[in-house]
């Protein structure tokens, strides 16, 4: 009999005759079939069963998958690929925050040491105080001279003398009737007190001569501080595309105010530059040329730690805005000038209510 399907038409089996499946070896007990599976008197089929070297299976099912035993290790193997992808992800990522992390805290390290150096920048860069930056206990800031100095320069009026820096020199300037404090810019080029000479906590008056020689820029000719801050300071500020006096000082509390001159600051000629504190009515004045410019109201101006400064201020512990030019007539009461009084100083710079200063060099 043949393994095919029989052909429509063609005549059943006889009853009783087994049925040959179809595409399959001979049923156990029929006759000698031509197919596929070994002899029905093979040693491999008893009773039923196949034999397959040591472990026999029960009879199957032709159209059913063949039952596996063990672990299915290629399902094993996608899972520990992706265990191991996801295990690379996680050490490639903690790898590059740690790389972050480390880049991070040694441009802290950089920035925090530049910017805490106590080092002046270069002539002309002009770092600036902010409102916000200015500590609520600026006493415990301790002072820093900054470079070494060299000679001195004695006072008129009072007993304090100023420490000149290396590059400071007194000459004889021009346009000028007595003798000036010549201050080329630069980390070098400035006068310091040892001690403050201004009390920030009382009413003062404190005034300069100045002659700058630079084109434009942040220039700063008498100020007071050599810790974290100045308490206050006088000089020439770059406002939008303008040069202005300006009269600064850090305020009780922090933060910090100024008072811009009416005009455009002058260069190339002496100016003379005045602050008034009127501590009972919170009050700071600046004026130029004996002019009042403004004011502004303060709850009181800071007591910086340090003594006074020819040509340079202490910002953010560095030394910056050196003045480019000369200084004369330094001149310090301790008292809220009058605006007469004030008028009468410019009229009159060598000499003008000296025997009223506390402190006075290059004046009379």
């Amino acid at each position: 009999m043949s393994d095919r399907p029989s052909a429509p038409g063609s005549p059943e089996p006889t009853p009783g005759e087994p049925r040959q499946p179809h595409g399959f070896g001979p049923l156990p007990g029929s006759p000698q079939q031509q197919g596929f599976g070994p002899p029905a008197s093979s040693p491999q089929q008893q009773y039923g069963q196949q034999q397959y070297g040591q472990q026999q299976y029960p009879p199957q099912n032709p159209y059913a998958p063949v039952p596996t035993s063990g672990p299915d290790w290629g399902a094993l193997a996608v899972q520990n690929e992706r265990r191991s992808k996801r295990r690379r992800l996680l050490i490639i990522g903690a790898s590059g925050i740690g790389v972050l992390c480390v880049a991070g805290a040694a441009a802290a390290l950089l920035l925090s040491g530049h910017s805490r150096s106590g080092k002046a920048p270069l002539a002309g860069s002009s770092p600036r105080a902010t409102a916000s930056s200015s500590p609520s206990s600026p006493s415990s800031q301790p002072p820093s001279v900054g470079p070494s100095t060299s000679g001195s320069l004695a006072a008129t009026t009072g007993s304090v003398q100023l420490s000149l820096g290396s590059s400071a020199r007194v000459t004889q300037a021009p346009a000028n009737s007595g003798q000036a404090l010549s201050l080329p810019s630069g980390q070098d080029s400035f006068a310091m007190s040892a001690n403050p000479v201004v009390d920030t906590s009382k009413s003062f008056t404190a005034s300069i001569r100045v002659y700058s020689d630079a084109p434009s820029g942040d220039r700063v000719a008498l100020s007071q501080g050599s810790g974290l801050f100045y308490s206050f300071w006088l000089g020439r500020v770059l406002s939008g595309t303008t040069n202005h006096w300006e009269l600064k000082a850090q305020i009780v509390g922090g933060g910090s105010t100024s008072v811009l001159s009416k005009g455009a600051a002058a260069n190339s000629q002496w100016t003379v530059l005045t602050a008034v504190y009127d501590a009972p009515a919170h009050q700071l004045q600046l004026y130029v040329n004996g002019a009042l410019q403004g004011s502004v109201q303060v709850s009181g101006i800071a007591e910086f730690p340090g003594g006074l400064q020819l040509g340079r201020v202490r910002s953010d512990s560095e030394w910056v805005d050196p003045w480019h030019g000369d200084v004369a007539d330094i001149q310090v009461w301790p008292q809220a000038l009058t605006p007469s009084n004030v008028a009468s100083i410019a009229a009159q710079p060598n000499g003008a209510l000296l025997s009223r200063t506390s402190s006075a060099w290059l004046s009379g």
